[in-house]
């Protein structure tokens, strides 16, 4: 197993809106500068325009989500959510990024599940790379909900149907279409077929 190496963050986005404040946005005002926008992100108080997902990923990234899902609540381990859900994962300046997949615990979800962006990383979090996504980049966030507390990432390269699992302890797992992906400890007990994820 290799380790992770900090990376600084790239951005595969059309634009940057930098802001006149010194500290950036809030999380509430960018809420409000969103609208019915659903491909922003705020990274480091700078809004970040994506481009919306292609018919292919988001299939994917609901077929992952859906595996996810049926375990996490069978279980009764947590919450799955789908693409385009905020999670504030850094302050001062923030940032509040959007995995296409992610789990939280039970354990640390309030009695009534937040309406705005949740406060932290997801337990898991998986990204799925669009044809123009680079891997650095994408091991850029990754490396951003590992520091905000996140406890597993999960890259998913639909190209070669791959799979790369990120954890806490810098420990990186590359698998192919023929290995088992886990995502301990956050889901004890998952196993699945790696081609199982990305499905025909």
């Amino acid at each position: 197993m290799a380790a992770i190496n900090p990376l600084s963050t790239a951005r595969d986005t059309s634009f940057s809106i930098p802001t006149a404040e010194s500290n950036g946005l809030t999380p509430d005002q960018f809420l409000a500068l969103c609208g019915d926008e659903t491909y922003l992100e705020l990274v480091r108080g700078e809004v970040v325009q994506l481009a919306p997902a292609n018919f292919y990923h988001g299939r994917k990234a609901l077929r992952a989500g859906r595996l996810l899902d049926e375990f996490a609540e069978a279980h009764d381990l947590g919450v799955v959510v789908g693409q385009d859900t905020g999670f504030i994962l850094e302050r001062d300046p923030y940032s509040v990024r959007a995995p296409d997949v992610a789990f939280v615990s039970k354990a640390r979800l309030p009695e009534d599940l937040p309406e705005r962006f949740f406060p932290g990383a997801p337990d898991l979090a998986v990204e799925i790379l669009s044809p123009t996504d680079s891997l650095k980049a994408a091991e850029a966030k990754a490396m951003m909900y590992l520091r905000a507390g996140g406890t597993v990432v999960w890259i998913l390269d639909p190209k070669d149907r791959s799979c790369r699992i990120y954890r806490r302890d810098e420990s990186v797992r590359a698998l192919g279409p023929d290995d088992e992906a886990d995502a301990e400890p956050v889901l004890p007990g998952f196993r699945c077929p790696v081609s199982h994820l990305f499905g025909g």
